[in-house]
């Protein structure tokens, strides 16, 4: 039985370090534009509510998108995130 190298298991599976820091900067980016927006809706919060919805935008679009990320591509990644925007953002 052939044993594969590092690069023959990223290549087939599209899972690596890479992918994970890249889907956790492009969630971490997405959510926080998503809870901002949303999170700003009032007025009467003087920007507490957007500050809360940007904090958690980080945390959970970045623990997301790394684990999205440690499964998937970076295409595949970039576009389950381009999705979410399209009709969440």
């Amino acid at each position: 039985m052939k044993k594969l190298s590092v690069n023959e298991i990223n290549a087939v599976s599209g899972a690596g370090l890479q992918e994970m820091y890249e889907g956790a900067v492009i969630g971490a980016t997405t959510f926080a534009f998503i809870g901002g927006k949303w999170g700003g809706l009032s007025i009467l919060n003087f920007g507490i509510g957007q500050l809360i919805g940007v904090g958690l935008g980080l945390l959970v679009g970045g623990t997301g998108g790394a684990l999205y990320g440690a499964t998937h591509t970076s295409d595949q990644v970039e576009q389950f995130f381009n999705n979410i925007m399209d009709y969440t953002g």
